[in-house]
């Protein structure tokens, strides 16, 4: 896989002055607003893929809603100096989706990747999304799936972080048995969410 752990890139930046380390601290913890599978700890650096989202699924945050609007999505990219960008364009795309992929797409964004720092794409109007849905980005522009993501280590139960060359075959993000996530968020507004009541399941039958 085009994966480098982030132990080598520091002490890539060590050995060379002008390349720029990973600054953990500038990563910060998201408030109740920002829906986020990574463990908010950069753990390694990707190229894998053309295609790269995160699936979300709202019951993993608020049980019962059905339907939410998604404003923004927050993506964290790393410039590794030995393996350079051919561009720094790319897609940012809003789906509809269950687990098994993306299904109808909501909004699809031209964007630009900034190194190791916050890049944000706004859904303009906020696309109103299924209780699943996906954020991708789509690096069609590259010849090899640059610009890179930051991605964490953690091990996880289930999984939600995907990648595939031809949006087809959707596999698991993984390195060495290493299960975790991108650094992808999406920005959600918990004053317009749709869910599913107790009265309304019981006029239902």
């Amino acid at each position: 896989m085009k994966i480098v752990y982030l132990c080598l890139l520091l002490l890539c930046t060590i050995a060379s002055a002008q390349d720029e380390p990973l600054d953990l601290n500038t990563i910060e913890k998201s408030d109740g607003a920002w829906l986020k599978y990574d463990d908010g700890t950069p753990g390694a650096v990707t190229w894998t893929g053309t295609y790269r989202g995160v699936w979300f699924n709202m019951e993993d945050f608020i049980p019962g809603v059905t339907g939410i609007y998604v404003g923004q999505a927050e993506i964290w990219f790393y410039h590794f100096p030995e393996n350079p960008w051919d561009t720094s364009s790319f897609y940012c795309e809003l789906w509809n989706g269950q687990s098994t992929g993306p299904e109808v797409r909501h909004s699809k964004v031209l964007s630009t990747a900034v190194h190791n720092t916050p890049m944000y794409a706004d859904f303009i109007p906020d696309p109103y999304t299924d209780a699943n849905f996906w954020v991708v980005v789509n690096t069609e522009f590259s010849s090899g799936g640059w610009p890179s993501l930051i991605t964490d280590e953690q091990t996880l139960s289930h999984q939600h972080s995907f990648y595939s060359d031809d949006f087809i075959i959707l596999e698991p993000w993984h390195e060495d048995d290493i299960h975790g996530d991108f650094f992808i968020r999406a920005y959600v507004d918990w004053n317009a969410i749709h869910r599913t009541t107790w009265g309304s399941l019981k006029a239902t039958f």
